[in-house]
């Protein structure tokens, strides 16, 4: 009987260290992936801002080049606000003689 008590024994299941370590390595697995997904949001959302920023940009050159066609700009410095995907944008355009 002892005998078949200690092969028992023998093939149990998992010890209780055996369960800790594996949970502390899914514990880091997930704290990495979870930097990382913060870290995909936030380069996205800084590349959506530098898109809608170029957009604005673009909107800007294209209404000069509009006026252009019936006078020349002035020459200096002009600044504006326009609303663009929700928000409010800053633009500052400079003029100057060639």
């Amino acid at each position: 009987m002892r005998r078949a008590t200690a092969v028992r024994r023998g093939r149990g299941g998992f010890t209780l260290i055996e369960v800790l370590v594996a949970l502390a390595i899914v514990a880091i697995g997930m704290a990495a992936v979870l930097g990382a997904l913060s870290s995909a949001a936030n380069t996205t959302a800084y590349l959506r801002d530098k898109t809608f920023a170029e957009w604005v940009a673009l909107n800007q050159i294209a209404t000069l080049r509009l006026k252009m066609q019936t006078a020349p700009p002035a020459t200096g410095n002009t600044a504006g606000e326009v609303d663009f995907a929700g928000r409010s944008w800053h633009w500052r355009q400079e003029v100057s003689a060639t």
